[in-house]
């Protein structure tokens, strides 16, 4: 991974030697690879899934950053996700609104009140 590049807006990974801009959709957007995964663990952390972060940081050889995250989580109450009925990505409730935007496709959908109780 090290001295690879990643797109951030495409996300590929470019195998080419300090690119301009990325082959792919042209854009000058770019991170080392090291940093796009540390984008993603901290996108992970925000969005409560705190097991999939610490298992990213194990994977950078990271064990106390993983302990950390693991830590930072214990005693909290977990959070509700809900599954996008558009896109079918997951994402946690941050509030009692009976309605939420998805966080990956844009749209609207309407949280059931029976959810809603539980919050």
């Amino acid at each position: 991974m090290q001295g690879l590049v990643r797109c951030s807006v495409c996300k590929e990974e470019i195998l080419q030697k300090n690119p301009g801009h990325c082959p792919y959709c042209g854009s000058k957007e770019l991170v080392s690879s090291e940093e796009a995964v540390l984008d993603e663990i901290d996108r992970l952390v925000r969005a409560g899934r705190i097991e999939e972060a610490a298992l990213m940081y194990e994977e950078l050889g990271m064990l106390d950053k993983a302990n950390e995250v693991r830590e930072s989580n214990m005693g909290k109450i977990k959070s509700i996700n809900m599954e996008c009925p558009h896109c079918r990505k997951s994402q946690p409730l941050a509030s009692k609104s009976s309605e939420v935007t998805c966080q990956y496709c844009g749209k609207n959908y309407a949280v059931p009140k029976k959810v809603l109780e539980i919050l």
